[in-house]
């Protein structure tokens, strides 16, 4: 992995340094290398295969029995980090990752007809049980990637965790699909949201979608508060309508952790392995009655007619991370004294489209020629009689009979 050195947000050393706190832990790959090469600084970690998100869109169904043994997993792995003082910020399934031995096949090609009794080709893609048979596992192992936003929850030197501020901070880091509550809300980043963060990517995970996936807004703040906004309003336990009780409780527990309170993972994980066979393996029943039936599901896979180029796509958006440098020209002018009396240009405004439609609204249409004017008469033509027809001397018209002499 490389950056250039002059980067906006440079974060190849920041993560060279968490590789070296976290180094020796499951699940974090080894940093073998890190240093400057033709203007680029570079870190060299541990070769990795296919991730959690290729898996997910690769398979037809993940079973919740690799759900559970990925989120058992991932909780061990934020033990560890919080345990060291950190905190990741940036939980999605793109950053988690299977070995380099793995690797995703290819589909079935399956020949059919269609209604018509014409031949088809169809595709036919392996299930979740089948990769792992191939892979020959019956449990892959996890690795976290990418800790360019991961940050300090205590002081490394005097081990005394920072406070609580009532500063709301206004520019959020992580991915907002699986952002927590607090986040939303401009609170500061804690052990908590890491773990709230994991129950979103679980039901990610087991529907393959979640009711504020492709939140379309204006800008990225509107597309923020959007999700906050349904979040807020839809009742988790709807959500989880039809599954094991135990991932209801892991979300509610994560939501009811202080910011300074250290999250019980043992009880977390004791949710997750409970779902399958134990004191969480109860349904969730709906509070609007029985297993509700989530229209949000049925339109995972319906595609938009048309996408207005001014709409801002908030899926896996991640804030605070800009690696390009802003351009003055397309920048916000703010309006002062001497602008008062020049009129404001709308960038909503629609531009006319037409002929000369530039000017035609405000210049009248003169012509180059002024046709009332009469031009000059042309001469007359006169026409004389011919005498002879080509040269006598030296034409051979001339030895022609011309019986109309």
């Amino acid at each position: 992995k490389r950056e250039p050195k002059k980067m906006r947000n440079p974060q190849i050393k920041h993560e060279h340094i968490i590789y070296d706190v976290l180094a020796g832990a499951a699940g974090i790959p080894q940093c073998h290398w890190y240093g400057q090469h033709d203007d680029f600084d570079c870190i060299v970690i541990d070769l990795l295969g296919p991730n959690v998100n290729q898996l997910k869109e690769f398979t037809t169904k993940l079973p919740m029995e690799v759900v559970i043994d990925f989120g058992c997993q991932m909780v061990t792995m934020m033990e560890h980090i919080h345990n060291r003082g950190l905190v990741y910020r940036d939980i999605k399934p793109d950053n988690f990752l299977f070995s380099a031995d793995y690797f995703m096949p290819e589909p079935d090609m399956v020949e059919t007809t269609d209604e018509h009794g014409m031949s088809a080709i169809k595709y036919r893609y392996p299930t979740c049980q089948e990769i792992f048979k191939k892979w020959q596992v019956v449990s892959p192992k996890l690795y976290l990637v990418d800790f360019g936003l991961t940050t300090w929850w205590r002081n490394p030197e005097t081990k005394q965790p920072y406070p609580e501020t009532k500063k709301d901070y206004r520019n959020k880091a992580g991915t907002a699909r699986y952002a927590s509550l607090h986040v939303h809300r401009g609170k500061p980043h804690a052990r908590r949201d890491d773990i709230e963060s994991i129950g979103y990517l679980l039901l990610d995970m087991i529907f393959g979608t979640l009711p504020w996936t492709g939140i379309q807004a204006r800008n990225s703040r509107a597309g923020w508060d959007r999700m906050r906004q349904i979040k807020e309003d839809t009742f988790m336990s709807d959500i989880c309508a039809g599954l094991p009780k135990g991932i209801l409780e892991f979300i509610e527990y994560a939501r009811k952790i202080k910011f300074l309170e250290e999250p019980n993972y043992e009880l977390l994980r004791q949710f997750l392995k409970g779902s399958i066979e134990g004191a969480y393996s109860d349904l969730v029943v709906s509070p609007f009655g029985g297993h509700a039936d989530k229209k949000w599901l049925k339109e995972r896979n319906r595609k938009p007619s048309y996408q207005d180029q001014g709409v801002f796509q908030m899926d896996d958006l991640v804030q605070a991370v800009n690696d390009i440098k802003p351009n003055k020209r397309n920048s916000y002018h703010r309006r002062t004294s001497k602008d008062l009396g020049k009129p404001e240009k709308s960038r909503r405004r629609k531009k006319q489209v037409g002929w000369n439609s530039h000017k035609h609204d405000n210049e009248p249409w003169a012509p180059a020629i002024d046709w009332s004017v009469p031009t000059e008469k042309p001469e007359e033509a006169q026409w004389e009689k011919l005498d002879t027809w080509g040269n006598k001397s030296e034409n051979w018209a001339d030895t022609v009979n011309k019986p109309w002499d």
